[in-house]
């Protein structure tokens, strides 16, 4: 049995349910230890997804946030002292707050519309997401201290979904028309609030910078992972042929990649490529469970 070391613990609940928080610190996960994040289902329950965290170093993995409801598309504070994600507890898509050092999820958007999808600022100080909160899914940021102030950065015909904010700080990608085929990464610029098309093949649904910011990865709804150059918007295919491929994820010093995708069989699985040797490699999964949205903890 392994020995986790636990040093406390705390039991949260919450006024929708119960949802139990392993603190960092209780387990013992090393600053500079490989700490992945990933939410996972069964396919018997698909009302209920759980996040779960895997210290790759000591192949530990413990649930982090784990409801009877949807828990979601967490990311990193580029810190490492937070993270946030999505949930349906309180009856739609919101936008929670986690400290790495324990308490309770805060809802930071509390709007009736479905909030989802956050990406941070690489200062840490905004959140990006996609919500319906206008007449389609857009893109909107808010302060993190301050959430109640919301921006309202596109006013698109077709609906926005993953947005992901570049290492400078510049630009938000996000793509543009997943839901009626069209599938186009635009870039949005946070303070003009331009939005150009980065891309011209349809079919791309969801993108990830590279920690340098000279390139990014789009995976694509007809099973392909793409390598993008940031500025001469070329491409090279890493990986073809893998079912529902996406939710990329780069490790912090940008040298592995983490996605979901199935390969021989119904699950979803985490599997890992490196831009040397872009075999798919399974990272971890089985047949038992589903897992998506890997993250890497900076």
């Amino acid at each position: 049995m392994l020995e986790l070391r636990l040093s406390f613990f705390a039991v949260v609940l919450a006024t929708v349910g119960v949802c139990v928080l392993i603190i960092f610190g209780a387990i013992g996960l090393a600053p500079g230890a490989d700490i992945i994040t990933y939410s996972r289902f069964d396919a018997s329950d698909v009302n209920d997804i759980d996040v779960h965290v895997l210290d790759a170093d000591r192949d530990v993995t413990l649930p982090l946030v784990d409801s009877s409801y949807w828990d979601y598309a967490l990311v990193w504070s580029p810190d490492g002292r937070h993270a946030a994600f999505t949930s349906n507890r309180e009856g739609n898509d919101e936008i929670y707050l986690i400290d790495a050092h324990g308490g309770a999820p805060r809802n930071l958007t509390q709007h009736l519309a479905d909030d989802r999808q956050p990406t941070w600022s690489p200062d840490g100080r905004w959140l990006a997401f996609v919500s319906s909160r206008a007449r389609r899914v857009n893109v909107f940021m808010m302060p993190v201290d301050n959430p109640e102030i919301v921006l309202q950065l596109t006013d698109e015909p077709l609906d926005f979904s993953w947005p992901a904010w570049s290492p400078d700080g510049r630009y938000i990608l996000a793509v543009d028309g997943v839901n009626s085929g069209a599938g186009l990464i635009r870039a949005i610029n946070p303070v003009t609030r331009r939005v150009i098309t980065v891309t011209d093949q349809a079919n791309d649904w969801t993108a990830q910078w590279h920690p340098d910011g000279r390139a990014f990865v789009v995976a694509n709804m007809i099973g392909r992972l793409d390598l993008v150059e940031w500025g001469t918007l070329k491409r090279r295919t890493l990986i073809n042929g893998m079912q529902t491929i996406g939710q990329p994820s780069w490790s912090p010093d940008g040298d592995r990649l983490l996605f979901r995708a199935q390969q021989g069989g119904p699950a979803l699985n985490i599997f890992s490529t490196t831009l040397t040797d872009p075999t798919p490699r399974l990272f971890i999964g089985g047949a038992e469970h589903h897992l998506l949205s890997p993250a890497w903890r900076p």
